[in-house]
């Protein structure tokens, strides 16, 4: 799961974002997750990333290929991005998988909507895709605001730190796909029953039911 935000966005201080606020996110804001292998070659990591959800649907179904040079807690990235562009970045280690019954990969499908959720021993990062969505650019090689306006409505990501307890568990993003998210401490979600492979969460006084997440990692 990588997230990242690549220009100056503009804080929305409503939800839903208004079109124009919801393109300008969209164009300075990228994500994708899905499944990886790797392979040690000449004292580094290759390593092969499937894209199964992303922010900009033309890139699920993609494969990138990068390199890693891991030096304890630092990383050393290069490759080349589906679009073509070479990939140089370093990358720091912020905590390490933790041995909560959490720890590792989820998945969840209700109605249209389709989640992830990645927890560390610190950190998470969540990820939300709609079927609904555009799959392609109406008109040329670019969305349109319209477009990108109903992309971010079937989408959703955002990164941060994590607390959890017996259980419940909090997020206070540090990146998300909204300018100004990141400012806020998510509601406390509450752990009904979890099991190897299974955990049902809900979120006190806002959800009724609670959501049925699988492992897939």
């Amino acid at each position: 799961m990588e997230i990242s935000v690549v220009g100056k966005r503009p804080v929305v201080e409503g939800y839903p974002p208004k079109e124009q606020e919801a393109a300008a996110s969209m164009r300075q804001f990228h994500a994708y997750a899905g499944r990886y292998d790797c392979l040690e070659e000449d004292g580094r990591l290759l390593v092969h990333e499937q894209i199964l959800m992303a922010s900009d649907p033309r890139l699920e179904g993609r494969v990138i290929q990068s390199r890693f040079h891991l030096d304890v807690d630092r990383c050393h990235r290069t490759g080349k991005l589906p679009n073509g562009r070479e990939l140089t970045e370093n990358w720091r280690r912020l905590s390490g998988p933790g041995a909560s019954p959490l720890a590792g990969a989820w998945e969840t499908r209700s109605g249209d909507d389709w989640w992830m959720y990645l927890a560390t021993a610190g950190h998470y990062g969540v990820f939300r895709v709609a079927s609904t969505r555009p799959r392609a650019p109406s008109k040329g090689e670019e969305f349109s605001d319209a477009e990108l306006y109903a992309l971010l409505m079937g989408f959703g990501a955002h990164a941060g730190a994590r607390l959890e307890t017996k259980r419940t568990f909090d997020h206070w993003a540090m990146i998300g796909y909204m300018a100004g998210g990141e400012e806020r401490k998510h509601p406390t979600f509450r752990i009904e029953s979890i099991k190897e492979n299974e955990v049902v969460f809900s979120i006190p006084h806002r959800v009724e039911a609670g959501e049925v997440w699988r492992r897939i990692d």
